[in-house]
């Protein structure tokens, strides 16, 4: 059972209908930061007390495919003194419910809350009452409909960050408009930046072994015992149909090398096709190039 500490505070942050005259503010703390989606006339850069952004939404759909979802942020509740830093929108009066209204279509599995926005002047006194949130319910049949995935390790969660795009975009790109928007307002969030910074290292070991990989390629061609180089015809079978080199499509061979080295294939204009072990030495081939195998 909650204790009656944990009841008052669920009473206070409980959802309240705005009355008509009410101004109506919007708490973003995802997408909505860089991509509202809505018009508004204002807007508020501060915090709401007892809530944490967390990536443990699973997306199949902006930013996954199903079977293999992306991460997205959720709000959920956390410990009393907890913040979540994003951004209150004021709507127009005159569409303020209309958007309210496609909100709560679009946000059906999450709770809808009332909290307070606090700013940087005073941690006791908030700038707006009363701002409409949306935060990860707490019932397990809600979290599954909205796929929601929980905590993972952050180097699961980068990975997964990297490898995953949906018909919004890459994962990723997701991931750097949250960070930027956070860093441009000189906001720190530890689990947002531990992902990045988490994304950011396998992002430059892939580019790392990329080249590592380049660069033995290239060794690989120096290494070459040498060059047999062959006409267009040829090139184009050996290019596109991975059938071995025949002696008639030979011109000829550069280097000296013994049967069974590794040689360079390549193309009249110079172009490397191949590479692949010789049946014969170089001087064998000179002899044999452009003949017709009986």
């Amino acid at each position: 059972l909650a204790s009656p500490e944990s009841e008052s505070d669920l009473l206070r942050s409980a959802y309240s209908p705005h009355e008509l005259s009410d101004d109506i503010w919007l708490f973003g703390y995802g997408s909505i930061l860089w991509r509202q989606g809505f018009a508004y006339e204002r807007k508020l850069v501060g915090y709401v007390k007892g809530y944490v952004r967390r990536f443990h939404l699973g997306d199949e759909s902006h930013r996954g495919v199903p079977g293999s979802p992306g991460r997205a942020v959720t709000l959920e509740a956390a410990k009393p003194d907890d913040l979540c830093w994003g951004c209150a929108f004021l709507l127009p009066a005159a569409s303020a419910r209309r958007i309210v209204e496609s909100m709560d279509v679009r946000e059906a599995s999450y709770e809808k809350r009332s909290l307070d926005l606090f700013g940087r002047r005073s941690e006791a006194l908030p700038v707006v009452r009363d701002v409409i949130a949306y935060v990860v319910s707490s019932c397990p049949a809600k979290r599954k409909q909205v796929g929601y995935l929980g905590p993972a390790p952050v180097p699961d969660i980068a990975a997964t960050i990297v490898a995953s795009r949906g018909k919004s975009g890459r994962n990723l790109d997701y991931l750097v408009n949250l960070d930027a928007w956070l860093r441009e307002h000189a906001i720190f969030d530890d689990h947002v930046s531990a992902i990045a910074g988490a994304v950011r290292a396998l992002r430059a070991a892939s580019r790392e072994a990329e080249e590592e990989e380049r660069v033995c390629e290239d060794d690989g061609a120096v290494r070459c015992a040498g060059q047999v180089v062959i006409d267009d015809g040829a090139a184009e079978v050996v290019s596109n149909c991975h059938r071995s080199l025949l002696a008639v499509g030979i011109v000829w061979a550069e280097g000296e090398f013994a049967a069974g080295a590794t040689v360079a294939v390549v193309s009249l204009a110079g172009a490397a096709i191949a590479t692949g072990r010789v049946a014969y030495s170089s001087a064998e081939i000179k002899c044999i190039a452009g003949k017709r195998s009986r």
